[in-house]
């Protein structure tokens, strides 16, 4: 199942395995860079992108987790 995404609607992205620090960058460089384009969810089931810190803590054990989770994301 693939999401698709209206020409006009804000792209929503969940972060995942990442430190509530580089949340927070995340958070700041969405808000002044993308605010008409994109916005961070904390719902994982209504992301249309995930964006993973590959280089986090256990997140290669996070990743796996997630495609269980969420094969279509």
């Amino acid at each position: 199942m693939t999401k698709t995404i209206p020409s006009k609607s804000i792209l929503k992205v969940y972060l995942l395995g990442m430190s509530e620090r580089t949340r927070m960058t995340m958070q700041m460089f969405f808000d002044r860079h993308l605010t008409n384009h994109c916005k961070i969810t904390s719902a994982v089931h209504e992301a249309h992108v995930v964006i993973v810190d590959g280089e986090g803590y256990q997140a290669e054990a996070a990743l796996q987790k997630h495609r269980a989770e969420f094969p279509q994301q």
